[in-house]
């Protein structure tokens, strides 16, 4: 029996009225693709076809969850006359569907879909807030042990051995987003704060951003912003490091620790750093790329072994 297979499909009638009736209209038809047997696919359509919609309040409670992830993102939405009750549209979607049967993270989907879709697919801020706040929550989620967020000892200088491979640490991720979006996240915030867990369906006051002219560059359209040069955690780490020094691009820096997730803008130069640690480089790139900014080589190690202390970087064997 496919029980993992039958799992998810049940979940997807739970959620979605109109894929439950087509499953009981067409199984094979509806379900073509997913690995059930007749005898499976016959399990789902043995219940009377009401009892799938008997919580009516599921996709409601499942996106008051979702809220919690990208409020930013969705009072942007808000704010550019998106309606909340748009937002149960994501269970009925295509993203949902396909999230639920690869396992993948809801919020992630969420975020995208919601950025993919009218009014922040023409908004400038739109797709950048919405990468930004989906990675927090990856983050947030991901099972990291207690001694992966707490600091540790600096590496002795022995053991930073040039051909070691280096990679990003596990409590940390990389993002480049065009210049300005940690800003327009941290003010964003800040406007939300002690508006309760349901403000992000609410548009944003221009005088707890800053004024009306702080709302209209976060509401500008997508044809104000300069074309982003990537957005990537991996495998872009060189050309969005020129970028970052051309000031189009900022490299940020999601980090979880013991009390939670934080973002910053980097400096270009401990982005590119840090984007070659991302894209897998062996140690010896690292301790190079610091020594080209001036550093002594013993100054180098001292660098890099100060970011494997914080968790930043990660050494392999």
């Amino acid at each position: 029996m496919s029980t993992v297979a039958l799992q998810r499909v049940m979940t997807r009638m739970l959620f979605d009225p109109t894929f439950a009736r087509a499953v009981y209209a067409d199984a094979a038809g509806a379900l073509r693709g997913v690995d059930l047997s007749d005898a499976e696919r016959a399990l789902l359509t043995r219940p009377d076809p009401r009892r799938w919609r008997a919580d009516a309040e599921r996709p409601h409670r499942a996106l008051e969850a979702l809220l919690a992830h990208l409020p930013v993102t969705l009072a942007l939405r808000a704010t550019l006359g998106g309606e909340a009750r748009g937002l149960l549209d994501f269970f009925a979607s295509g993203a949902f569907h396909e999230a639920i049967m690869s396992r993948a993270l809801l919020s992630d989907s969420f975020a995208a879909w919601v950025a993919a879709a009218p009014p922040l697919r023409d908004a400038a801020w739109g797709a950048p807030l919405a990468a930004l706040e989906a990675a927090c929550a990856a983050l947030r989620a991901a099972p990291l042990p207690a001694a992966a967020l707490a600091p540790a000892p600096p590496p002795p200088l022995e053991a930073l051995h040039p051909a070691r491979p280096a990679r990003l640490g596990a409590r940390a991720r990389l993002l480049w987003l065009p210049a300005g979006a940690v800003a327009h996240l941290e003010a964003a915030r800040a406007a939300l704060a002690g508006r309760g867990p349901l403000a992000a369906l609410a548009p944003l006051d221009a005088h707890a951003l800053g004024g009306e002219e702080a709302l209209a560059r976060l509401c500008a359209p997508r044809s104000a912003r300069p074309p982003l040069c990537a957005v990537s955690v991996r495998g872009a780490a060189e050309s969005a490091a020129e970028g970052a020094a051309e000031g189009a691009v900022e490299g940020v820096l999601i980090e979880r620790g013991p009390d939670g997730v934080g973002v910053s803008a980097l400096p270009p130069a401990l982005a590119a750093l840090l984007g070659r640690a991302a894209a897998g480089a062996a140690l010896g790139q690292l301790l190079s790329a610091v020594e080209a900014a001036g550093v002594s080589a013993e100054g180098a190690r001292e660098v890099v072994g100060g970011l494997a202390a914080e968790g930043l970087v990660a050494l392999g064997d």
